[in-house]
């Protein structure tokens, strides 16, 4: 320990020596450090730390398995999950649940909330009480009794948690409910928006539903039996599946059935979600490549420093001091100079930290969780100390081998492990090159499929557009729905300002087209084909104006295409071109398949251009929109096209819509123009952090090439005044310079460029409209990498070009 503390004590005095060295080197893993702690803080938040459940890695979601439509994640009906639980023997228990949406219609702002129905064994097989009063009963739940819970944030935003709250009643959709129980802030099933829950038996028609096994109503939540596995568990529901199939031979064989057998899913993968997942890892990975390119230069930087101790080191050999004392004073030190980056990386990392908590998008799950708590505290001391061993053990352990004849027979002015130095410091900026390649590869793939993404044309035109989404109660009959948006929308046009206003369903729809249809004087498609597959929407008149649709042929919907009227649509072209290949669909009819009876024919009035509704990055499907006095929605997306900034009559497009409905709620007030941004925010969030990385890998390998030039032609000052000497130019010795840094690069890009060609299909589900070998990406990171040698090495060679012969001769 006395030596240790003896180690210590000069390490720190030779650090403060020389603080110009200590404050390049503190600086650039400081900055290595924090942003790998800070990513680490958000991957330990997200997907490392256990849900808050009992036992978390025992629970899984069990969704069925659709393989006639390769669908593996479908919600299941009722029956299929009473069968589940009771011929599962992998299983402790399970529960069955459902996510919608409900009007809170009470009190002076009604609001529109995401509710769960489920089963009232959800919460024990979960593991988690009420905060305050209690779960609903199996008993209740059979009775069908009217009792909710509500979660946290409802009990505090609405509620102001008050603790009286207990046995009052909430109005939902205009019936009354009793609350009996507060939820913990962190229970979030079935989905994290999810704010009261009701008995499962409360679903509309339950007795029904809970007989039809081709009707999916919700998806199912189990706990493993202990020590069963995953796998042995799939298994075991394999065979049930089998046997159902056994049992029902007329579902089995119908295409328009879903299945079966059940696709088990850890829970915390449901929670995170499979994108969110990959992402966050590859940007993890991301960052400690930029680390280990700030710890090579380091490395690189220590071996130098080193080598300009060489005397001192000699002198201490001949003095008596073993090669394992030498190794020991050098790995001291370096481990100090790491653990002080560290201390500061980690302080960095508290900003970094609440910046990620800022700019990263909702879809994100846990991410309020993030802190720098002990754990990664922890991690970081941790780094520290790892990067210190294995970038600062190979400079201590080469420098302890010099001979220490050699170093004082120089004195000083020179030394012969120069050369040795040199050829490491080669190593490690090649080393370095090859990894800048490999992020700058990532991000350039990114951008790329940014841009392509940004380039899609959405099919409608997203300026100076408004929306606003409406739920009418439950309780009201259709007409009302159908009057309620008919005069909201007439007050809407009158408004100064507003050029267009209409309704949809929903503008952004994330459902699989699930309506079959079946064309006049043509031959069904089959029910499971993707051809026969259509998704339909109720429009208002003036909608499809108000979104800037294109009308390809025919007519828009009119006010004429009212309840009375022949049924007429509007379709979009990728319906067109599927369904009428070889004519014009306009006068021609259709039936939707469940449309037996009857004459039920609706004729096409007009086909418009596709829209991009569900994804830019997926393809259009076959849609259909029908008149909403035809086809009445409870919920509509309110479309308002406006002259100046739609913010602006924000406010005034609310007051005439309350004006018509006090009780209905408006939410999700936004323009078009944001709802896109908000659906590229992830891609821009993963697209940002590996671009900044990829931008500080750039600098570091800038640096670590120029920092090896510069050390060279210190070293070969004497050569250089030879050269110039015997007629050499400026302009050979530049090349000479730069030939030798584009050389460094060049190997170090060439194996950047093989390493990246396999690894990069990590990043193929991120990218649209660009392969993951995309050539013009690597070619074009190829050359911007041999620009930046080139910079790099040009100061260093200019400077190596002006030695005056004369004083370069006197240097040694």
């Amino acid at each position: 320990m006395t030596g240790l503390f003896q180690d210590l004590r000069y390490g720190l005095r030779a650090l403060c020596k020389s603080s110009g060295f200590t404050i390049v080197v503190v600086g650039t893993l400081a900055l290595g450090i924090g942003a790998t702690t800070t990513v680490f803080s958000v991957l330990k938040a997200v997907i490392l730390n256990p849900l808050p459940y009992k036992d978390a890695e025992r629970i899984a979601v069990l969704w069925t398995d659709n393989a006639k439509q390769n669908l593996h994640e479908e919600r299941t009906s009722y029956p299929n999950f009473d069968d589940w639980r009771k011929q599962a023997t992998t299983f402790a228990d399970m529960a069955f649940c459902s996510a919608f949406t409900v009007n809170l219609t009470a009190g002076d702002e009604p609001e529109r909330i995401v509710a769960g129905r489920s089963s009232a064994n959800l919460f024990g097989l979960m593991g988690v009480q009420p905060v305050l009063g209690r779960a609903f009963t199996n008993e209740e739940e059979e009775r069908g009794e009217r009792l909710v819970m509500l979660s946290y944030r409802l009990w505090q935003r609405r509620f102001g948690s008050s603790r009286d709250i207990i046995g009052k009643s909430l109005e939902i959709d205009g019936a009354r409910a009793v609350i009996v129980g507060i939820m913990p802030p962190t229970f979030q099933l079935p989905t994290k928006d999810t704010e009261l829950w009701e008995p499962l038996t409360l679903f509309p028609n339950w007795n029904a539903l809970k007989a039809k096994r081709d009707t999916p109503s919700g998806f199912v939540i189990g706990r493993l039996r202990p020590h069963v596995a995953f796998a042995q568990a799939q298994a075991d529901m394999n065979v049930i599946g089998s046997g159902l199939a056994r049992e029902h031979p007329q579902l089995a064989a119908s295409q328009d059935f879903f299945g079966f057998r059940a696709n088990l899913e850890p829970l915390q993968n449901y929670v995170i979600g499979r994108q969110v997942r990959v992402a966050l890892w590859l940007l993890f990975g991301a960052v400690v490549l930029v680390l280990l390119i700030a710890s090579t230069n380091v490395a690189g930087l220590l071996l130098s420093r080193g080598w300009g101790r060489a005397q001192e080191l000699a002198i201490r050999s001949v003095l008596g001091a073993t090669k394992t004392r030498i190794v020991r004073q050098l790995l001291t030190e370096s481990i100090l100079l790491f653990l002080i980056s560290g201390v500061c990386g980690i302080a960095l990392a508290f900003a970094g930290e609440r910046l990620m908590i800022l700019i990263a998008p909702a879809e994100i799950p846990r991410m309020n969780e993030t802190a720098i708590d002990g754990g990664v505290f922890a991690f970081g001391l941790g780094l520290s100390f790892v990067v210190a061993l294995a970038f600062g053990i190979a400079p201590s352990l080469r420098l302890s081998s010099a001979d220490p004849q050699s170093a004082l027979k120089e004195s000083g002015r020179g030394h012969s492990g120069a050369p040795a130095v040199l050829r490491f410091r080669s190593l490690l900026v090649a080393s370095e090159f090859a990894v800048a390649v490999i992020l700058v590869t990532g991000a350039g793939l990114l951008i790329r499929s940014f841009l392509f993404v940004e380039g899609v044309d959405p099919g409608f035109k997203p300026d100076h557009v408004l929306t606003v989404r409406v739920v009418q109660s439950k309780s009201k009959p259709e007409a009302q729905w159908v009057d309620f948006y008919n005069q909201s929308l007439e007050r809407l046009r009158h408004i100064a300002g507003v050029k267009a206003a209409g309704a949809i369903d929903n503008f952004f729809f994330r459902s699989y087209p699930d309506e079959a249809v079946v064309v006049e004087g043509r031959p069904s498609l089959p029910p499971g084909s993707s051809l026969a597959q259509v998704t339909d929407d109720g429009i208002s008149p003036g909608y499809l104006e108000a979104a800037g649709v294109p009308l390809r042929r025919g007519r828009f919907l009119t006010e004429q295409d009212g309840p009375a009227s022949p049924r007429t649509a509007v379709i979009n072209a990728t319906m067109a071109r599927r369904f009428w290949p070889d004519g014009d669909p306009v006068g021609r009819r259709f039936k939707f398949a469940y449309q037996r009876t009857g004459d039920s024919w609706t004729t096409v009035v007009g086909v418009v251009g596709d829209m991009r509704r569900d994804d830019l990055t997926k393809e259009p499907v076959s849609e259909i929109f029908l008149p909403l006095s035809q086809h009445p929605a409870r919920g509509m997306d309110i479309v308002v096209r406006t002259s100046g900034d739609p913010h602006a009559l924000a406010t005034e497009v609310r007051e005439v819509m309350r004006s018509v409905d006090r009780t209905a709620p408006l939410f999700n007030v936004s323009t078009l123009e944001e709802s896109l941004r908000e659906q590229l925010a992830p891609r821009r969030f993963q697209l940002s952090l590996l671009s900044l990385f990829a931008a500080l890998a750039l600098i570091l390998s800038a640096v670590g090439i120029y920092g090896l030039l510069q050390y060279s032609i210190t070293q070969r000052t004497h050569e250089m005044g030879i050269r110039i000497a015997l007629g050499a130019g400026q302009t050979d010795i530049v090349r000479l310079v730069l030939g030798q840094g584009t050389r460094l690069a060049l190997i170090g890009i060439t194996i950047g460029v093989a390493v990246a060609l396999a690894t990069s299909h990590a990043l193929a589900t991120s990218l649209y409209g660009v392969r993951p070998t995309d050539p013009v990406t690597f070619g074009g990171v190829s050359l911007l990498l041999t620009g930046v040698a080139l910079l790099a090495s040009y100061l260093p060679a200019r400077r190596a070009s002006r030695v005056e012969p004369l004083v370069a001769l006197r240097y040694e």
